[in-house]
């Protein structure tokens, strides 16, 4: 009967803390999740470890270069769009923190915000851990 109870809670640990992340290349930043996709991060990764989630809910598209990260947010349930933010890249050692993260912004804000800053998605890098069926393909 031990037995069998350790196994079994050797089992849940396995399956209940499931995880998925994905570095930003060139940048102390990544994307992923712990436990739920649903709950998609952008994180800041501290040079000496450790990570800090700083976008939370459901990002799926993510673009980025050396300054700027811009993410998309869906809902938990389905792929509608809730907003966009936008994050600027601090110099490292900037204090408290080397990011400045904008508000939810609508599509139309977002927009404004780019053009304003005159990025173009299609010149950045990105990613979505969604795009693929399986994870680890």
């Amino acid at each position: 009967m031990k037995k069998i109870f350790i196994v079994l809670v050797v089992i849940i640990a396995f399956v209940s803390c499931d995880s998925y992340d994905r570095k930003l290349t060139g940048v102390n930043f990544s994307v992923g999740w712990v436990n739920l996709p649903e709950l998609t991060n952008i994180y800041y990764d501290y040079p000496e470890g450790g990570s800090i989630g700083i976008l939370m809910q459901r990002i799926t598209d993510v673009y980025w270069n050396e300054k700027y990260i811009l993410a998309k947010r869906c809902a938990n349930t389905n792929d509608s769009v809730i907003g966009y933010y936008i994050v600027t890249i601090l110099p490292e050692g900037t204090r408290p923190v080397p990011w400045k993260s904008s508000e939810l912004l609508t599509n139309e804000e977002y927009e404004k915000a780019k053009n304003e800053l005159g990025l173009k998605e299609e010149n950045m890098k990105h990613t979505n851990i969604f795009e693929r069926k399986f994870l680890w393909w």
